[in-house]
């Protein structure tokens, strides 16, 4: 019995944080490096122990991901659920470097994907939300003048703040596919947004209507 084994039915029927998951697919992964720093040197080369241990890592930390994930998704903070697209990422890549299928297994690409789907869903939830406000804000402003008549709000700041926030997530945390999803769709809805409250400015309706009709 393994290690992994422990840590497999560790937390049986207790509620677990997302870092105590994270940190036991850590540790089966760490015991990758060590078959490999030091077992693999005093085997024959014809045993391959690697891709014996590597399938057993990646059973074991793609079930428990699968396992926590699905008990766990409606309760998952914006956060936790980052943490978790980012894990999956690096685990990809780190199983890649030991053989792995660089595709993963069909169970990790639809955790993956399913792990992607709720994050960016999240995402543009909270940046609704962020733009009703700016909007609801700015419609009831009267926009200061400078010289020449050009008129002043601060709605362009308050959305670039906004997006800001989480393009600086998508690009320190993600990499590759999932970051650029992230990205266009916080670009998609500020652009978006942009149109329509210059279309405000420009012609507001009396009384105007929400930004986004079903924003809470």
């Amino acid at each position: 019995k393994t290690q992994e084994d422990d840590d497999e039915g560790e937390g049986e029927g207790e509620e677990l944080r997302t870092e105590e998951v994270l940190a036991a697919v850590q540790r089966m992964v760490r015991t990758l490096h060590l078959v490999v720093d030091e077992l693999v040197p005093l085997l024959p080369h014809d045993f391959h122990v690697v891709g014996m241990y590597q399938r057993q890592v990646s059973y074991l930390t793609e079930h428990r991901i699968r396992r926590f994930y699905d008990a766990n998704k409606a309760s998952l903070s914006n956060a936790d659920t980052l943490k978790l697209l980012a894990w999956a990422e690096m685990h990809r890549e780190t199983m890649t470097r030991f053989g792995a299928d660089a595709r993963g297994g069909s169970n990790f690409k639809d955790v993956e994907a399913a792990l992607l789907r709720n994050y960016t869903s999240r995402v543009a939830t909270l940046m609704r939300q962020w733009m009703q406000r700016i909007y609801d804000v700015d419609k009831d402003s009267t926009p200061s003048a400078v010289d020449g008549g050009t008129l002043i709000t601060s709605w362009p700041e308050d959305l670039a703040g906004a997006l800001q926030q989480q393009l600086t997530l998508a690009v320190t945390e993600l990499k590759g596919p999932a970051s650029a999803r992230v990205c266009n769709l916080c670009l998609d809805m500020g652009l978006e947004m942009r149109a329509l409250l210059l279309q405000w400015r420009t012609t507001p309706p009396s009384p105007p209507p929400p930004l986004f009709p079903r924003a809470r």
